[in-house]
């Protein structure tokens, strides 16, 4: 009998997860108290892990993304992101308030563009 609870080298989910995770999304989209901080609820971090990531991660990532023009040139437009849903914020020189969530799709956007180039015609729906 397989040990469902063994790590396989896959992300695998208790069944409770998903149940608690539902409920909270339930919870978020019907409770305007609830919207306002989803991203401190734990069951819906649990799936999503959105804004699970520590300062460590935004210390990590600051140096890559702080000289880089183009992002630089629309990092208010990114922070809007941290606008809903309560993340932690931390202030960084140059950035002002912004959350480690925010700071590693910034970093994520970076290592696409390194990759596949410009990539204004490409439709890129989730990444995760």
């Amino acid at each position: 009998m397989e040990n469902k609870n063994s790590f396989s080298g896959t992300w695998n989910a208790y069944e409770t997860m998903g149940d608690n995770f539902l409920t909270a999304c339930y919870n978020i989209v019907n409770d305007p108290a609830e919207f306002e901080s989803f991203k401190q609820n734990a069951a819906f971090r649990s799936i999503i892990g959105n804004d699970v990531y520590g300062q460590h991660v935004s210390d990590a990532i600051y140096d890559n993304i702080i000289n880089d023009a183009d992002i630089m040139n629309n990092i208010e437009q990114f922070k809007t992101n941290d606008l809903h849903g309560n993340p932690n914020l931390y202030d960084y020189p140059g950035l002002g308030m912004i959350s480690p969530g925010t700071m590693y799709f910034i970093n994520i956007l970076k290592d696409l563009r390194s990759n596949f180039g410009d990539l204004t015609n490409f439709n890129i729906v989730e990444i995760g």
